[in-house]
C-alpha cells in the first residue's frame, strides 16, 4: 500500500515515520524545511521511539497513493485539499484533525466517498526540521463519514494499526466530539504549567476533567 501523510509535522511524520519502520511505502508531505531535512538524514523520531527512519519527503503531493492520511491543521484543510486534488481525487482519505469539521471541509472539496474520519489519540510534538518527540501512543479510532463501515476501513484500520492500535467505530461523530470534550482539559495544563501526569496527582483536576 503506498500512503501520503498530507500535512506531515508533529503527528503525521509520527504515524508515518512508524508506518515505514513496519514496512509500508510512505512519503511524508511536508513544509520545505522539514521535506529537505528528512530527505537529507531520515525522520529522527525521539521519546518513547529512538529510532531515525529513512522515508521519502516531498512539499507537494506528486503520485496517485492508495490511501492519503490527512494531518494538516483544521484551517490548512481546504487549501491541502485543493493543492493536491489532481492526485487524491478517489484516493480514500482519512481526517486526523481535532474538532469534528474537516471531514465536511475535505468532502466539500474532493467529495464525500472517499472520506473517513480519524480521532488520534497521539502525543507528538515537532523539534525541529526532520526530528518529532513521540509522547504517548494511546491509538485511534476511524469510520466512513457518509456511508456505512465495510471491508474498506476495515482494511485501512488493519494497515494504520502497524503504526498504533486503531479500531473501527460505527459512531466516528461521537468519538470525534468525545476527544473535543477531552481537549477542553488542555487550557489548564496551559494555566498551571503542569503536565496531565502532575494533573493526575491533583484530585479536585481529576473530578474536572
Amino acid at each position: 500500500m503506498r500512503i501520503a501523510v498530507l500535512g506531515a509535522g508533529a503527528i503525521g511524520s509520527s504515524i508515518g515515520g512508524m508506518l515505514a519502520l513496519a514496512g509500508e511505502d510512505v512519503t511524508l508531505v511536508a513544509r520545505p524545511d522539514h521535506a529537505a531535512a528528512i530527505n537529507a538524514h531520515g525522520l529522527r523520531m525521539t521519546g518513547f521511539l529512538r529510532e531515525t527512519v529513512r522515508v521519502r519527503a516531498a512539499e507537494r503531493l506528486d503520485f496517485r497513493p492508495d490511501l492519503i492520511l490527512l494531518c494538516t491543521k483544521t484551517q490548512d484543510v481546504e487549501e491541502a485539499c485543493r493543492l493536491n486534488a489532481a492526485f487524491a481525487l478517489g484516493v480514500p482519505l482519512v481526517t486526523m484533525q481535532n474538532g469534528v469539521a474537516s471531514p465536511d471541509i475535505a468532502a466539500s472539496v474532493l467529495g464525500r466517498d472517499g472520506i473517513i474520519a480519524g480521532v488520534v489519540f497521539l502525543g507528538a510534538t515537532y523539534v525541529q526540521p526532520g526530528e518529532v518527540f513521540c509522547i504517548t501512543r494511546k491509538g485511534m479510532a476511524i469510520g466512513e463519514w457518509s456511508q456505512p463501515n465495510g471491508d474498506r476501513v476495515r482494511g485501512i484500520a488493519q494497515a494504520l494499526g502497524k503504526a498504533l492500535p486503531a479500531a473501527v467505530v460505527d459512531n466516528v461523530r461521537g468519538s470525534m466530539w468525545m476527544k473535543l470534550v477531552i481537549n477542553l482539559t488542555n487550557c489548564v495544563q496551559a494555566t498551571t504549567g503542569l503536565s496531565v501526569q502532575e494533573l493526575d496527582q491533583h484530585s479536585d483536576f481529576v473530578e474536572l476533567s
